[in-house]
């Protein structure tokens, strides 16, 4: 069987969640022994996209009778990996071109339970199949003393240093006014702000950057290997609000790397954020009570149970389930 996944960016945007997916997809069908293939010439069996902008590619494999299936709401931080709209009104809808793509899909695949009802709820028909984005267990398991410390050495503090992440945007202010107040309550530990969009907003971030408080530090995103350093020496990811506002392939390099998670703001769970698998803080000054308790050497039921579910979506899991997917659509059998 060969497999065409395809991501072609198309926008002056700098993709984050997309790329990782599509890495971690190829990774998962290595391991699967599926090989893949990078254009349509190469006469795959069946083409995996995974942007609302690939438009062109599912009207050549409809003309040519190659099958497609679609990978959504994985990317909704990138611009060229969105299939929502409208979420800053209020009023959740499919961009016209994911509306397209989606309407000659043999199958859809999402990231969670919460993703499958939303499209249900967007009126999409399609056979729909939950599939973990991934994550490369081995890249979490270990790294050298050079590497370790290799984030901390770019932005110039102590090793042994408590520094907690977090990733989104700088525009959404309930996010940045309560990692703000946040740092406040927290002044000893640094607090290091993944902003997505910005290259978008790079003059403004600058001069928000001049009115925070020192401990509160806005960066663009990060190369490949100090986003691991990152998340392998932080003492806590943060969330603020419910398990709907994260990034599943995010929260499963989080887990793998044994960083706990901390849930700021939200209550509701589901079966990847929930009251084993993270820390749910009763409020800001909660929130940075429990950051001050943990200790780099820490070892509780919440890195155990998150671990567990890190091992739930490894690559070589992935890869079966994708295969099984493949093969179903291609013998015209139910998923």
């Amino acid at each position: 069987m060969k497999v065409l996944i395809s991501f072609r960016p198309e926008r002056k945007s700098t993709p984050f969640e997309a790329t990782r997916l599509r890495k971690n997809i190829k990774g998962a069908l290595e391991l699967s022994g599926v090989s893949y293939v990078e254009n349509l010439a190469a006469s795959p069996d069946i083409v995996h996209i995974l942007s609302p902008f690939e438009l062109d590619l599912a009207q050549e494999c409809v003309e040519e009778g190659v099958p497609y299936l679609v990978s959504a709401l994985y990317s909704e931080e990138d611009e060229d990996g969105s299939f929502l709209s409208g979420e800053e009104k209020g009023s959740v809808d499919l961009t016209p071109k994911a509306k397209k793509l989606l309407a000659n899909a043999k199958a859809v695949l999402v990231p969670s339970r919460f993703a499958f009802y939303t499209l249900r709820g967007l009126g999409v028909q399609n056979p729909i199949e939950v599939v973990p984005p991934g994550v490369n267990l081995a890249r979490f398991e270990s790294l050298n003393a050079i590497e370790y410390a290799s984030f901390a050495r770019y932005f110039r503090f102590s090793v042994d240093s408590k520094f907690v992440l977090c990733i989104g945007r700088s525009l959404d202010e309930n996010v940045f006014e309560g990692l703000k107040r946040l740092s406040n309550f927290a002044p000893n530990i640094r607090f290091f702000f993944i902003d997505v969009d910005y290259q978008k907003h790079e003059k403004r971030i600058k001069k928000i950057q001049k009115s925070l408080p020192k401990n509160v530090i806005v960066t663009p995103l990060l190369d490949d290997d100090l986003y691991r350093s990152a998340l392998m020496g932080a003492t806590a990811f943060l969330i603020f609000g419910s398990p709907a506002t994260y990034n599943e392939l995010t929260t499963y390099e989080v887990f793998a790397s044994k960083t706990p998670l901390v849930v700021v703001g939200g209550n509701m769970e589901d079966e990847l954020v929930n009251r084993k698998t993270a820390y749910f803080a009763d409020g800001l000054e909660n929130a940075a009570e429990y950051l001050v308790t943990l200790s780099p050497n820490l070892s509780s039921s919440f890195i155990i149970d998150a671990y567990k579910k890190s091992e739930e979506g490894s690559l070589k899991k992935v890869g079966e389930k994708l295969l099984h997917i493949y093969q179903s659509v291609l013998s015209k059998e139910e998923i």
